[in-house]
Order: structure tokens, then sequence, then C-alpha cells
């Protein structure tokens, strides 16, 4: 069977954003696993530069092939993904998807989590492509942010700050593995909650309030604690004390 896979259109990115590869692509591929086991042949979506990441979760499950004659194989298969507010799947798919993710890296072991992420979000530099992360949204005070935190770290957790674009696969899933606090600007990169261990907790600086509640349901699925810290505008200031409240919230 030959299984050609239309992911929804949201107007709100392609797949190759982060974001939406995982969301749109790799959680139905999980789902697509279990409910057809057996040699299926599966037609991409263009994935850019995350094919090689498909391929390493999902290699023995599926054959993956660009494109397809006219055959009495071929299935249409409209994945489900998410819409702009909410996102459609359940704790069993996101434990399913996790599973999937966690054994293509070897990240299976439970050693207890003790790093505070810090997701760098850094102003656009000049000549920044369109489109891209940075200026769409910044933490212009970030350097501020960053010393802050350091020095309200909680105790027992090691401070971390990192740009999420110089990582690997692999490395994003590992440190969010070792994670228990990861604090971050509302972007594709806090779809690495996923990895986080139950328990653990996200703080999203969110310049859209309710408008946008991907990350909180995201978190919520995956049984994390979940907080958020207003900022005034996609490049605003934001206060560091609101952060360091929000992290004595979570010691509390």
């Amino acid at each position: 069977m030959i299984l050609q896979l239309h992911p929804p259109k949201t107007g709100m990115g392609a797949m190759d954003n982060y974001y939406h590869f995982v969301v749109d692509l790799m959680l139905p591929l999980s789902v697509l696993g279990r409910q057809r086991p057996g040699n299926n042949a599966i037609i991409l979506p263009d994935v850019g530069s995350f094919k090689s990441v498909v391929t390493q979760v999902y290699g023995s499950r599926f054959e993956f092939i660009s494109s397809a004659l006219e055959s009495p194989d071929l299935v249409r298969v409209d994945l489900f993904g998410m819409n702009p507010k909410i996102i459609h799947c359940r704790k069993g798919e996101i434990k399913q998807l996790r599973a999937d993710v966690l054994e293509s890296t070897d990240s299976k072991a439970q050693r207890k989590p003790d790093k505070l992420v810090f997701i760098e979000r850094t102003p656009p530099p000049p000549g920044a492509l369109p489109g891209s992360g940075s200026l769409r949204r910044s933490l212009p005070n970030q350097a501020e942010i960053w010393e802050a935190l350091k020095e309200s770290c909680l105790e027992g957790l090691t401070p971390v700050h990192v740009q999420l674009e110089h990582l690997s696969f692999n490395q994003q899933v590992e440190l969010f593995r070792s994670a228990r606090i990861v604090i971050g600007q509302h972007g594709a990169g806090l779809t690495n909650c996923l990895w986080m261990q139950p328990g653990s907790a996200v703080i999203e600086v969110n310049p859209y309030g309710p408008a946008r509640p991907h990350f909180k349901i995201l978190a919520k699925l995956a049984g994390l604690e979940y907080l958020t810290v207003p900022q005034n505008g996609e490049h605003g200031v934001v206060a560091p004390d609101l952060l360091i409240f929000a992290l004595r919230a979570i010691a509390d």
C-alpha cells in the first residue's frame, strides 16, 4: 500500500517549520505506524532539512518515496495535525510520539532532570531572512534576563542558555530530556517540551496571551507544569522579575 500524506492547511507555517514538522507530520506518523502495521510506502510532503529525522525515527517502519504513479494501491491520508488554536490529539498519542523519538535517539534513560534551560531569542540581525523567527519575535533584554536567572536559579539546577538553531535534532531531545525547567519565548523551539520528563515545567514568554495557546496545550498533554509571562509586543522588553516570580511559583 502507498500512503500519500496531506498535512492540514493551517496558514500558520510549512513542514520545514519545526513546530509544524513535529505536530503535523511526526505525530500522525506515530499514529499511522500503529494503525497500519506491515510494509507501507509513504509519499512525503516537503519537509526540507528534516527529512533525515523522519528516516531516523520511522525508517524501519515505512518505505519513503518521493512520488508515485496512479496505482490501485495509492491511498490518500489527510493528516489531522492542528489548527491555529486547537491541537487535535490525546495524551496517548503524545506518549506514542515520545516513545518513537526517544527510542530512535537512545534517550530512554530516566535520570532526574537537573537543568534550567533558557532559550535565547536575539533581536534580528541585519539582512535576516524574511519569515525567520527573530524577525517575528525577540527578547531585546535577554542578557539582563539571563543574568537574573543565573542569580535566582533553584538549588540543584544547572542554568543553561542555548540557541536551538545550532543544535541537531538529537541534541535538542537530549537537552530537553535533562531539563527540569525550560524558559522561552513563544516559538517553534518550545515544541521540544514534548521530550521533557513528566512533572517538569515550562515558562512561556507570550506576547499573544490566550490567542495562541499552542504550547500550553502541548505542555498539558505531555504532563508538564505550565506558566506564562506576558510580553508587551513581539519585541518588547520583559522584566526579569516576572520570570523570577514564575520560578519561585514552581519551587513552591
